[in-house]
């Protein structure tokens, strides 16, 4: 929701996303964790969000450089007008990386995938 699309620089945004990558599997300890999760959190999420662009460069980043870094991509609380922008998004991903994409409906089912201390703060 604080993501607004036509508000974002595609080059910085990318260039942050591979510095927070980078730092975030050099501080694994990879004897016991190899792979990372990646959390969209998509509660009042509205279409101005949705950043088509971003999106596919980071598909193309993870395929290209990290194929075997993502063990799980969580998309939480995806709201109805979601469908139409995965429907996009989709055929983007090879069939591998789409097994690795689950939607969590509420905080429960996002526990399954996620020490309930790690969650997103509740909405207000």
């Amino acid at each position: 929701r604080k993501h607004i699309a036509n508000d974002r620089d595609l080059d910085k945004m990318t260039k942050f996303t591979i510095y927070m990558l980078e730092l975030t599997f050099k501080r694994l300890n990879e004897d016991i964790i190899d792979t990372i999760c990646i959390l969209f959190d998509l509660r009042k999420f509205t279409l101005s969000n949705m950043d088509y662009q971003f999106v596919k460069r980071l598909v193309w980043l993870l395929g290209k450089y990290y194929p075997e870094r993502l063990g799980i991509c969580l998309i939480y609380c995806a709201p109805l007008v979601f469908t139409g922008c995965w429907t996009v998004i989709r055929p983007w991903l090879n069939e591998v990386t789409a097994s690795k994409v689950t939607f969590a409906a509420n905080e429960e089912q996002l526990c399954q995938y996620m020490n309930p201390d790690c969650l997103p703060p509740s909405e207000d």
